[in-house]
């Protein structure tokens, strides 16, 4: 049992004033290392004569919130008093400095890792324009989201307590607007719903536009919080606290002191608040004259004083007496601490000899240490020295001959030659190995020594420590084979930036061994374009141990480039860059590919409206040749003309069907496509705009059979590749082949096969050429589209679209596509069969006059009357009046309103009248109007006449 502790020991072990007295030795071990050295004591203690146990003990001790901590004891046993038993001193020291120095190497290892971590603070940027920022790992901890894709502004938000998101909000809309910074404290709600203090503060940054976008960072403040809520729980501590503190002006007057002063001193604290110090009646028993608060000034004082109670008593204390000052080191105080140690001096007195006969082994004090006298040729071993060897402490003689018997076979003449070399040196640092006598483990040893070498360069004292760092080898161990296995680029870069180690990753990545690299610049194998960037970002920073990322292009053996995404940080002690990078070369891919099918998205989108506009224009072309022909009578040359108006119109209507399919506006008309027919008239248009050097040579199998589309899309399909072809002989000439018939290797389907004699595709672009807006082309020459569309147009028909790597000259594209049976022939009904002889009253509505009156001659010549309205509401208006109508003709999409709003407010009405509706977007699918009649524009007679049948139908009347 503990009968006294010292304050130091009481602070050391977390104790209160007192409260360390009476407390079990158990209490002060950690549990898996009280039994062994418990009995050691024990022994001790039951020794027969009292005396000093040789060497100091290093054990982990427990502190009273059960943090371990490393110390180093000394037992020396007092004179035996009578009914008092054998008593003994232990003289504690904290070696926990020593301890974290030498495990700062190991630290070191994953100090780079765990930096931006530790730190808690978070950098973002929102750039305008884009809807996600760009987030580093720690704001997602502090979000309590997984690394990965941020969010965008209107998730962020939602992730803040509802009081801070429009204080956020506002913030950011100020900055993107005016430039306006904010610094912010704000609340987080993680996905566990713990409400996390934060602080945001940010900047605008801009360009020759304005604000180009906003920086900055988010710390976590949980720490400080609690640091704040420390601060108070340390307030309630003082307040608790059985010393007496006392704090001073700067002119030594009292203006505060905790309960225990009023216990310690019997003034009640309004009797002592605003008294000058001198009042206590305070003398340093060392130095009875000086003036205390006069040294204190100069440096915190600890001394043994006396003072005097209230009731005039004199008691002994321990004072503490500290200067307070602020930032710019203006004393704004001080504070007294006094410890009353009337009972305890007496004891303490007694101790006073022995500790100052340990100050010596305490400086020296290590995990082991030794003295070995070299003219006596007698040694010392500390008790870490026998422990580390496996040896009871005593059962031999220390000494270098002694303890080289444990040493590995292949490390002893290491270890006597660096022993040598000290004596002359004055030095030594060693790591070796060692066996244990008690079990044989093998362990790795690190030693330090100083030799003291008279003047005549004789050696005469070999003092020095050894630590056991058999832990820390593993850990290098697993770190080097984390290197080796690593599927990162990792490596060690010189100040002159040559490497100097690489992993196994750079063969597997790049295709260069690390032999082939070692001694080589790190810039060798960077795509020369990249090369002073990546010098740049290689630069030494201002100070050691900063991260630098950044990207950069590397060519690989196999002529490939691959994309790298670098980590580097420059090592402070030796200036060594060590660098990690991944490939992010699919990554990138990935990205640019997103970013195309944007684009690609947004010009079906534009595609889509200029084809919703051109089929009015068309409606109008063709309604009103189709009218004129039926006119023309027998002036034969005027219906030609017409005819071939009318099939231009239905041509530009198939290529105006291709694009709506390619904007998903419109599914195209499927029907089985006479290839070689097809192909033919798509021949004859590339033959009018070849180049002048170049031939177009057509193998067209008549026996080609057909396929199920468009013609427009088979047109199409072809007109891309062979234009692709052109572009490719530009400037050399040659001949552009072009064959279609049965595919000779699989049956059922038909081949189309272009052959150019261009300069053909390098092997490390065939895998992009179909990419959308991938081109070889200079700037400003072509989309890169044409490939593109022609491999979606062929996979939408069920076909494979490839380009044929076996070699040769040129390049040559095959198309694979399904034969589909060929329709049979429907004779078309005159139209006046396919209405009834009755007049029928049709009301037209559409914005565009053209396609009102072609629309209404069509009705006339089908025997029906019609009226034309130019919108929603004049439609409206007209169905209000007395006439009423059979059927009601309405364009789908027109201003102000569009189809399914015009026929909710008709059937609000309680109006029933069939209607069709007209589009320009093709005859699919169109919101709001199912179940109704769809006329796709541009239409004939005969499908005008079929609409208002269906119409009729559907209302169950005959049209």
């Amino acid at each position: 049992m503990i009968l006294l502790a010292n304050p130091a020991a009481e602070c050391m072990f977390g104790y209160e004033s007192g409260l360390l007295a009476g407390a079990s030795l158990d209490e002060l071990l950690p549990e898996r290392f009280r039994g062994a050295h418990i009995e050691r004591i024990a022994r001790f203690m039951a020794a027969p004569s009292a005396g000093r146990m040789g060497g100091a003990l290093e054990v982990q001790a427990l502190r009273r919130n059960g943090e371990e901590f490393p110390v180093q004891v000394s037992l020396s046993s007092l004179p035996e008093r009578r009914g008092e038993g054998r008593l003994a001193v232990a003289f504690v020291s904290d070696i926990s400095e020593r301890v974290e120095r030498e495990s700062a190497a190991a630290r070191l290892a994953d100090f780079w890792a765990k930096t931006q971590e530790l730190a808690g603070v978070g950098a973002w940027e929102f750039r305008r324009g884009e809807q996600k920022p760009f987030w580093t790992d720690e704001v997602f901890r502090i979000h309590g989201l997984p690394v990965g894709d941020p969010p965008d502004l209107r998730t962020l938000l939602s992730l803040y307590a509802p009081e801070c998101r429009e204080t956020l909000a506002r913030a950011m809309e100020r900055a993107f607007g005016a430039g306006t910074p904010f610094h912010l404290e704000l609340t987080v709600i993680t996905g566990e719903n713990e409400r996390r203090p934060v602080r945001a503060i940010a900047e605008a940054y801009r360009d020759v536009k304005g604000v180009a976008g906003v920086h900055g960072t988010i710390q976590d403040l949980t720490e400080i919080r609690r640091a704040s809520e420390r601060e108070r729980q340390w307030a309630a501590i003082v307040s608790a606290s059985s010393d007496a503190m006392i704090w001073l002006g700067p002119q030594g007057r009292i203006e505060q002191w905790n309960p225990a002063a009023v216990t310690l001193f019997g003034y009640q604290e309004r009797d002592a608040l605003g008294r000058p110090f001198s009042f206590l009646d305070v003398v340093d028993s060392a130095e009875p004259g000086s003036n205390l608060l006069e040294r204190a000034a100069r440096a915190s004082v600890a001394a043994e004083v006396a003072a005097r109670r209230k009731d005039g008593a004199k008691f002994e204390s321990v004072l503490s007496l500290s200067p307070l000052s602020a930032d710019s080191d203006q004393l704004i105080g001080y504070s007294a601490v006094f410890r009353d140690m009337t009972a305890r001096n007496r004891e303490q007195r007694e101790l006073e000899r022995a500790l100052r006969s340990l100050e010596d082994a305490q400086r020296i004090a290590k995990v082991g240490c030794w003295d070995w006298d070299l003219v006596a040729d007698q040694g010392w071993w500390s008790t870490g020295v026998y422990e580390i060897f496996g040896l009871e402490e005593g059962s031999t003689s220390p000494g270098l001959g002694t303890s080289v018997q444990w040493v590995h076979p292949e490390d002893q003449a290491l270890l006597q030659r660096e022993v040598a070399d000290s004596m002359r040196t004055g030095r030594m640092t060693v790591d070796y190995r060692i066996l244990r006598a008690s079990d044989g483990e093998l362990r790795w040893l690190h030693a330090e020594a100083a030799v003291d070498i008279d003047a005549g360069g004789v050696a005469r004292r070999h003092v020095g420590a050894v630590q056991d760092v058999t832990e820390q080898r593993r850990v290098e161990e697993h770190l080097e084979r984390f290197f080796e296995l690593s599927r990162d680029l990792m490596c060690l870069v010189s100040m002159e930036g040559v490497y100097l180690k690489v992993n196994p990753a750079f063969e597997r990545v790049l295709g260069y061994s690390p032999q082939e690299l070692r001694s080589r610049s790190f810039v060798d194998v960077v795509h020369p374009d990249d090369r002073l960037a990546t010098l740049a970002a290689l630069r030494p920073p201002e100070r050691g141990g900063e991260t630098r990322t950044f990207e950069n292009r590397c060519c690989a053996r196999d002529g490939s480039v691959r994309t790298l995404q670098w980590y580097a940080v420059r090592l402070p002690d030796d200036g060594l860059l060590f660098a990690v990078a991944r490939d992010v070369t699919l990554e990138r891919e990935r990205e640019r590919t997103q970013l195309q099918s944007q684009k690609l998205e947004a010009l079906g989108v534009l595609s889509g409206g200029i084809a919703h506009d051109f089929n009015n224009i068309l409606a109008a072309i063709r309604g009103f040749a189709e009218l004129g022909r039926d006119d023309a009578g027998d002036r034969e040359a005027v219906r030609t003309h017409l005819d071939e108006i009318v099939r231009a119109a239905d041509r530009a209507a198939e290529l105006i069907r291709g694009i709506l399919t390619f904007s998903r506006r419109h599914e195209s008309r499927r029907k089985a496509v006479n290839v070689a027919a097809a192909v033919g008239e798509a021949v004859h248009l590339l033959r009018a705009t070849r180049p002048g050097a170049v031939e177009l040579r057509a193998t067209i199998d008549p026996e080609s059979g057909c396929v199920m589309g468009s013609e427009a899309e088979l047109q199409q399909v072809v007109l891309n590749l062979v234009t692709n072809a052109y572009h490719a002989m530009t400037h050399r000439g040659g001949v552009v082949e072009l064959s279609v018939g049965p595919d000779p290797e699989a049956e059922g389907m038909m081949l189309l096969a272009v052959r150019d004699e261009g300069p053909g595709v390098p092997l490390e672009l065939a895998d992009r050429i179909f990419d959308p807006f991938f081109t070889t082309k200079e700037v400003g020459q072509g989309t890169g589209l044409g490939l593109s569309v022609a491999h979606g147009i062929v996979a939408g028909l069920g076909g494979e679209l490839w380009l044929d790597r076996r070699g040769g000259p040129g390049a040559v594209f095959l198309a694979r596509l399904p034969s589909g049976a060929a329709d049979a022939e429907t004779p078309a009904r005159p139209v006046a069969q396919q209405v009834d002889d009755r007049r029928r009253t049709v009301l037209v509505v559409d914005d565009e006059a053209a396609v009102r009156e072609v629309a209404r001659r069509m009705l006339a010549k089908l025997g029906c009357e019609a009226e034309t309205a130019e919108g929603p509401e004049r439609a409206l208006e007209i169905l209000s009046g007395p006439k009423r109508f059979d059927v009601v003709l309405t364009d789908y999409s027109m201003p102000g309103a569009t189809a399914k709003e015009f026929v909710s407010r008709l059937r609000a009405r309680g109006d029933e009248t069939p209607l069709v509706v007209m589009t320009g977007f093709g005859a699919g699918a169109l919101e709001g109007v199912e179940g109704l009649p769809v006329l796709a524009k541009p239409f004939r007679t005969d499908e005008l006449a079929a609409a208002l049948r269906q119409a009729a139908d559907t209302a169950h009347e005959p049209c």
